[in-house]
């Protein structure tokens, strides 16, 4: 089994998105609490990276996170991680990529 380094990982908070709707008819996340988790997050790089977001690619950072059995975490959700935990997150999960169901899962996050 691929494992990721520990001491790579560092803590950040995830915040679940719940959809809400206005009295418009808009829809609009509202974030739950915040909860710690351990991953390592860095910049996104490389060909392919550059090919699918060209100029928006400093919006972008890639996230691994093994404890995905623990906390789930789910495209729209909020990542804080230039901020801290009270604030409003600054990062939403785009998308998510999995290797296979025993290794760790790596997350695409977009700046807000």
């Amino acid at each position: 089994m691929r494992r990721m380094r520990q001491a790579l990982k560092r803590t950040y908070y995830l915040r679940k998105a719940t959809p809400t709707k206005d009295s418009e008819g808009s829809t609009y996340p509202v974030y739950g609490e915040a909860q710690a988790i351990k991953a390592i997050i860095r910049h996104a790089s490389g060909r392919m990276d550059v090919a699918q977001y060209g100029e928006h690619l400093d919006l972008i950072l890639k996230m691994q996170y093994e404890d995905f059995d623990s906390v789930p975490i789910e495209c729209g959700d909020g990542l804080c991680v230039y901020v801290g935990a009270s604030d409003e997150p600054d990062y939403t999960v785009k998308a998510v990529k999995g290797l296979t169901e025993d290794t760790f899962k790596t997350y695409e996050l977009e700046a807000v």
